[in-house]
């Protein structure tokens, strides 16, 4: 597992660990081996030996790795075979409960009558949250750097956008339910 516990692909491997380990009656381990935005744990099975013991449960990073680091030391087409496509998930923008706009649209809007002074986070380098947040800010931006003209790239901890200064990012809701959940957090759900 080439990400830390908890996350919506752990969560999938430790479901699908326990339920292949009734079908094979044998004990399935879950091994976390995290960072590097995945490289870590992918590189570990892409060298173990190809014997069906070691099986590698991965997310979109994966195929997105390539194209972020300059030596990643697989080649994911060669190294890997696909076995089966296990989950899909969407990924949700989530904002400050002090943000005034409640849908994307009027958080398009808002930012653009206040260009640079609505910061967003973006998590694990490579995730899909981080794509489709740079990618939705670029639709309104001709900056190329990371304050993409109408709003302002911070770095962010889960816990970013619970304080007054984070006012929002794209994440799976899996993560973040339970702030969504106590209302703690918005969510727009289109």
């Amino acid at each position: 597992m080439p990400y830390p516990p908890g996350g919506p692909t752990d969560v999938v491997a430790r479901f699908t660990a326990q339920k292949l380990g009734e079908r094979i009656g044998q004990q399935v381990v879950v091994d976390n081996r995290a960072g590097a935005g995945g490289l870590i744990g992918t590189d570990i099975v892409a060298k173990a030996p190809p014997d069906g013991y070691t099986v590698l449960i991965t997310a979109v990073p994966h195929v997105v790795n390539p194209s972020l680091f300059k030596n990643v030391p697989y080649d994911t087409r060669k190294d890997f075979a696909p076995v089966i496509k296990l989950m899909t998930y969407s990924n949700i923008l989530i904002a400050n409960r002090t943000l005034s706009a409640s849908s994307v649209p009027e958080l398009i809007q808002l930012a653009k009558r206040m260009p640079g002074t609505i910061n967003y986070g973006s998590g694990l380098h490579g995730s899909l949250g981080e794509k489709q947040t740079n990618d939705a800010l670029c639709t309104f931006s001709t900056s190329h750097d990371h304050n993409y003209g109408i709003f302002l790239f911070v770095p962010y901890s889960q816990e970013f956008v619970l304080n007054p200064f984070g006012k929002f990012f794209i994440s799976h809701l899996l993560r973040h339910r339970s702030y969504v959940w106590e209302e703690s957090l918005k969510v727009d759900r289109r």
